[in-house]
């Protein structure tokens, strides 16, 4: 198994968060509080109670603020800061660039999966990108996602409204520092990225029964102080 030493973790928080504009126009989205406590807070616990010891804050909008935060933690963070939006590629082109690291596990800074495994064991050399993906009912449309019985993802994000056999994208990537030539300099990866390389079938889905919060929207805001409220935090 891969070295936790030799991995980095990229949190993507650089986004302006247009679907909660209200309340992320002032504040990060990465840092609204839940229960009190700001959401990345939570994050990185979770990620340094498993053993990682190196993080990067891909930041944009509210850049000072969240690296202000970040440089309050005992954590070995760095910074990657972009002045104008590259989409989510592009953050994450921008982060591995100045990285000496080999391996990322990539994560929306909007997005919580309660692990129950060991996640480095998904760092695997097959020359694939591993996503994590949550199952779905069928009605959300954002993010779904098609894979066969190889777990191969065949299509991202395509018209898929009268398939019901779905898995929901729920944003934490794993992959080796090669496999990031795939992505584009400007531009998301979700949307400009993922869908190609799925016709390509460099992805693979990681299906798990975990639980996924994505914070994104004023009703999973209202989920999230319930769903965070037996979560340890710095």
């Amino acid at each position: 198994m891969i070295n936790k030493d030799d991995i980095e973790i990229i949190i993507l928080a650089g986004g302006r968060a247009s679907r909660i504009s209200e309340l992320s126009e002032e504040t990060p989205k990465a840092l609204l509080t839940i229960n009190e406590i700001p959401f990345l807070s939570y994050l990185l616990k979770q990620y340094s109670q498993m053993g990682f010891t190196k993080f990067c804050l891909a930041t944009g909008h509210h850049g000072d603020e969240l690296k202000a935060f970040g440089q309050s933690l005992d954590l070995s963070i760095r910074y990657s800061h972009e002045n104008n939006p590259l989409g989510t590629s592009g953050a994450i082109v921008t982060a591995i660039k100045s990285s000496h690291q080999k391996y990322f596990i990539v994560m929306n800074g909007d997005t919580f999966i309660k692990f129950t495994v060991d996640i480095s064991q998904f760092l695997e050399e097959d020359g694939l990108i591993h996503i994590c993906t949550s199952q779905t009912d069928g009605n959300n449309l954002n993010g779904k996602i098609k894979v066969n019985e190889m777990n191969l993802i065949t299509s991202f994000n395509a018209d898929l409204t009268q398939d019901k056999n779905l898995f929901l994208n729920a944003g934490t990537y794993f992959f080796s520092k090669d496999l990031s030539s795939h992505f584009i300099s400007k531009g998301s990866i979700e949307q400009d990225v993922f869908p190609e390389l799925a016709k390509k079938k460099l992805l693979k889905a990681i299906c798990l029964n975990d639980q996924f919060l994505d914070i994104g929207t004023y009703e999973n805001l209202d989920k999230a102080n319930s769903f965070l409220k037996d979560i340890e935090h710095f």
